[in-house]
């Protein structure tokens, strides 16, 4: 929680037991854990292969060693002050303690519990007891009630899906065309792969220069793909002018917004990239690019959730073979890793941290005027005030807040007019008037 430590967690909970004596405020740590866990969905342990290969279930629960590099599936002892390995399985309490774990996060509870409804009349036992309603359906109203009754209503779409989008796609997008400041593949990645002692073919050489991957574009590809950028043509309201986010001087993409990585990533990249890209990487960017389409569309079929999940597992493990340290997981790490509270089992300690986070997440959506990560202002918030006193607030509301220190300029007398005739013929309540 705000990356406190459990012994300053403590430390707050002796504290407010002391201020508040009469209050029930919980014990210790575990007892906090104990009741939020109540709440949880639940993550899935798999043993999986170390150099992962294959994940120990189904028909190949109960085998020893990897079918594919034949690596045993259990911990094995190392010499002291050293690195080699022994042919002693590290056993803890009689068991035999595996090598590497999967801690997996079924997709679709997940869904169910994001759109669950908290409408009070769930609750409500004496209205819904079970008997038969027998009354008249609801009154159809046309298209003009509709639009009344939706006149006051402000609504933003998909917001959070598109800010996740936009960091995907921008991870996509400036490792394939190899950005020095912006790729997700340098010198520090190649040495982690290094330290690992994975994909040794990956690995820095002494100078420090490292080989180069199947996913990351040549010069001549950069140009081809950029250009496909550039002179693509949409139909007017579709999408904004991207090409003007393109430099093919210096081959490079700046400048995208929101919604312009939400065209790139469901409707572009597969196109542009087939060309440039063998079609190993290819056909997974278009698959990936085809998963978030189907997640961000207007309407989700229920029925077809089981099949989005079997689809995007598929997909995200095709994308590790292909990126390796470029999964998801490895985009999100540097988050995760503030949830790591014991180093000697990081996975199991990130695991627990996201979950505890996902379950406060949740409840954090039930309570009233308490701002909390879900209804939090944003850095520039610029809704319209609720505080309307009079009649020039209600003309004039009060729009953003001040950031930053103020600036002063005079307006010439033709900027004057015009800002003068934007005010008015944008104002509804001059309406009247200039009929």
């Amino acid at each position: 929680m705000c990356g406190v430590s459990d012994k300053a967690f403590r430390m707050i909970q002796e504290l407010l037991g002391d201020a508040f004596e009469h209050a029930k405020i919980l014990a210790s740590l575990h007892d906090a854990k104990r009741i939020i866990k109540t709440l949880s969905i639940a993550y899935k342990k798999i043993d999986a292969c170390p150099n992962d290969c294959m994940l120990y279930q189904g028909n190949d629960q109960e085998l020893s060693r990897c079918k594919r590099c034949g690596t045993s599936r259990w911990k094995q002892k190392t010499r002291r002050n050293s690195i080699v390995r022994i042919n002693v399985v590290v056993k803890k309490n009689g068991k035999s303690q595996v090598a590497k774990v999967l801690h997996y996060f079924p997709l679709i509870p997940r869904l169910q519990w994001m759109f669950m409804s908290s409408h009070r009349y769930q609750q409500d036992r004496v209205r819904f007891d079970g008997k038969v309603e027998d009354t008249g359906p609801p009154i159809k109203l046309s298209g003009g009630d509709i639009l009344r009754q939706l006149e006051n209503v402000h609504v933003t779409l998909g917001k959070v899906q598109m800010v996740a989008e936009k960091n995907v796609c921008d991870n996509i997008i400036y490792t394939i065309l190899n950005d020095s400041g912006k790729s997700k593949d340098h010198l520090k990645v190649r040495k982690d792969l290094q330290l690992m002692e994975i994909r040794r073919d990956l690995w820095p050489q002494v100078d420090e220069r490292y080989p180069t991957v199947i996913f990351s574009m040549l010069n001549s590809q950069k140009g081809v793909f950029l250009k496909t950028l550039k002179n693509v043509v949409f139909p007017d309201g579709h999408s904004s002018n991207i090409s003007h986010c393109v430099d093919l001087h210096q081959q490079k993409l700046s400048g995208l917004k929101s919604h312009d990585n939400h065209t790139l990533m469901e409707y572009l990249l597969p196109i542009a990239s087939r060309n440039v890209l063998p079609a190993l990487v290819s056909v997974v960017l278009a698959d990936f690019s085809t998963f978030f389409r189907r997640l961000c569309s207007k309407s989700i079929d229920p029925q077809q959730l089981p099949l989005l999940q079997e689809h995007v597992v598929l997909t995200l493990c095709r994308m590790e073979i292909i990126f390796h340290h470029l999964s998801l997981q490895s985009w999100y790490l540097c988050r995760l890793k503030q949830y790591v509270r014991n180093t000697a089992a990081p996975e199991g300690s990130i695991a627990e941290g996201y979950l505890s986070n996902e379950i406060l997440t949740f409840c954090s959506r039930y309570l009233d005027n308490v701002e909390s990560r879900i209804n939090r202002p944003v850095h520039v918030d610029d809704r319209p005030s609720k505080d309307v006193t009079n009649n020039v607030t209600s003309m004039f509301p009060l729009i953003g807040k001040v950031v930053g220190a103020a600036a002063f300029f005079n307006l010439s007398p033709t900027e004057r007019l015009q800002a003068h005739r934007h005010v008015l013929v944008n104002c509804t309540t001059v309406e009247n008037f200039l009929e």
